[in-house]
């Protein structure tokens, strides 16, 4: 069979593959050495293909994707440094356990070490940051190979998805010619025939979670909150497809008698969450130490991410006495290394778990009595430091009042993309919480500001609902190059820029006032030219 004609079937029994395995949408760089996967993509019915010039903002814009829809995007990329500017998006999507499969064209391996163009060399160039590694190698017409690939393709995409979300990468190496051939001989068109039959027969693909706890797993944390007497549940940032409803953490809430503080990430600050306390100034109170030490639980559930706001770690390391357990849908999320357990799998599954049990076991009237005293003591804290949040924000336009209005100018069931590092803090600040139905995307894996835009690009895309981005000046400096996609959307995308000169983050560090205690540390001025 001829070279060109074993390109093109390989590239369209892969391509063919993970769209049957369940891939749909594709996201490609252009360029020459991927030419037969592009091809090949574009001719798949099924799979939706995007042009995205630059290979570090498409990536960002599957981050998008993942974030909404929970499912992966494959990337295509040429070869060299076109597949290396996906690392920053990579490292966030394997941290944050968002599904994203990568496939890289590569040079034939005559080709490495020999100064050849557009060549370094690609073996597991993402590192330990895929959760998956798959070297396809050149096209091999042998029918153990080719009965291989949609396997191959199975696996990568079921990789992506678990048991624990994140990244996957392909790289498939191709030879010259690329251009796509149509059967010209017997046994190109065997080939093809082969490649038919073999896409009829492709491995299914389902969900790959970790299994829901059970009782005996929750047995601790059943225990703690029973024995509460000023219990509380904090819900930190979790993606949309990894959340609990607000039902269950609404429920939760009812049955222990614990109040909530929900943060904007946690896709609970907006949303109904029945009967429960909601406490939505309780981190602004912990950054008074005073208050923070005569307001410490006894009990603290934490679910998802660790919270965002700064109080919380310096409250978390004051608090010595409360015990802290930890119910998370993947990872281990406990930088302060404090935690008395940490429960992980579907978090609407183990919420659910948890609050069944404890509704199946004896009440307290006693302590029922003491956890409603707290919760009282709390709510009227919190409507105390309310007032004050808003008397601040009364009287011309603070920065503040601008996020508030921002967010409240997005329509229900819209879509809130919150960029690091300030505006993900003011949103916690200054915006209280309840009655509407927000889908919130973040970048709290590795907590980067770079890429906002593009992702948030790629949430309108996968939503297709009324999107707000809202964003710092320097973050949007980091990512002018996703503006370009913001042209082409199905969905409205509203970017809004707090223009403060990096929110001034850097003279708040410790190393601002130590600069300005001590003028032997000061930076000595530039010489004149």
């Amino acid at each position: 069979m001829s070279a060109p004609a074993l390109l093109t079937e390989w590239a369209r029994l892969l391509l063919g593959s993970l769209r049957r395995s369940g891939l749909r949408q594709v996201i490609v760089s252009p360029g020459s050495r991927s030419t037969p996967f592009i091809w090949a993509a574009l001719r798949e019915p099924g799979l939706d293909c995007r042009t995205v010039i630059d290979e570090r903002t498409a990536a960002f814009f599957a981050l998008g994707h993942a974030r909404i829809t929970g499912r992966p995007a494959l990337l295509i990329s040429t070869s060299g440094t076109a597949a290396a500017n996906y690392f920053p998006a990579l490292v966030e999507a394997a941290e944050s356990h968002l599904p994203v499969l990568v496939l890289t064209a590569d040079r034939p391996l005559e080709l490495q070490r020999a100064g050849a163009p557009q060549t370094i060399d690609q073996v597991k160039l993402y590192g330990d940051y895929v959760r998956a590694y798959i070297d396809l190698g050149t096209p091999d017409p042998d029918r153990r190979m080719l009965r291989a690939l949609p396997r191959l393709a199975a696996q990568a995409l079921g990789e992506s998805l678990g048991p624990v979300p994140g990244p996957v990468h392909i790289n498939a190496r191709a030879r010259k010619p690329l251009e796509p051939r149509s059967a010209t001989t017997p046994a190109d068109a065997e080939l093809s025939a082969t490649v038919d039959r073999l896409l009829e027969a492709v491995p299914r693909v389902g969900t790959a979670d970790l299994r829901a706890p059970g009782e005996m797993d929750l047995e601790p944390v059943i225990g703690s909150c029973r024995r509460a007497r000023r219990g509380l549940i904090v819900c930190g940032p979790a993606p949309a497809p990894h959340a609990a409803t607000p039902a269950a953490v609404g429920r939760l809430a009812r049955t222990t008698g614990f109040p909530v503080v929900a943060e904007a990430a946690s896709q609970h600050r907006f949303a109904d969450l029945g009967e429960a306390t909601r406490l939505d100034r309780f981190p602004a109170l912990l950054e008074v130490p005073e208050l923070a030490a005569a307001h410490a639980p006894d009990v603290l559930i934490q679910v998802g991410r660790p919270p965002t706001a700064s109080g919380w770690h310096t409250a978390l390391d004051a608090w010595e006495d409360t015990e802290r357990h930890v119910l998370a849908a993947h990872g281990w999320p406990d930088p302060w290394s404090s935690a008395a357990t940490v429960t992980r799998g579907p978090l609407e599954e183990t919420v659910g778990a948890l609050s069944s049990a404890l509704e199946a076991g004896p009440g307290d009237p006693d302590l029922d009595g003491q956890r409603k005293e707290w919760r009282e003591a709390l709510r009227r804290l919190d409507e105390r430091a309310g007032a004050v949040i808003d008397a601040s924000l009364a009287g011309g336009f603070p920065e503040g009042a601008a996020v508030r209005a921002a967010v409240a100018a997005i329509p229900d069931d819209g879509v809130l993309v919150l960029g690091n590092s300030l505006p993900i803090r003011e949103v916690d600040a200054f915006v209280p919480g309840g009655g509407r139905r927000l889908t919130v995307c973040f970048q709290r894996g590795a907590n980067g500001i770079d890429g906002v835009v593009s992702g948030a690009a790629g949430a309108a895309a996968a939503a297709v609902r009324p999107t707000t981005l809202l964003v710092g000046d320097v973050s949007l400096a980091h990512d002018l190059g996703g503006l370009a996609l913001v042209r082409d959307l199905p969905a409205a995308l509203t970017v809004v820029v707090l223009n403060n000169g990096g929110g001034r983050i850097f003279e708040r560090l410790p190393l601002a006032a130590a600069l300005e205690a001590d003028e032997a540390l000061a930076p000595r001025p530039t010489p004149p030219p």
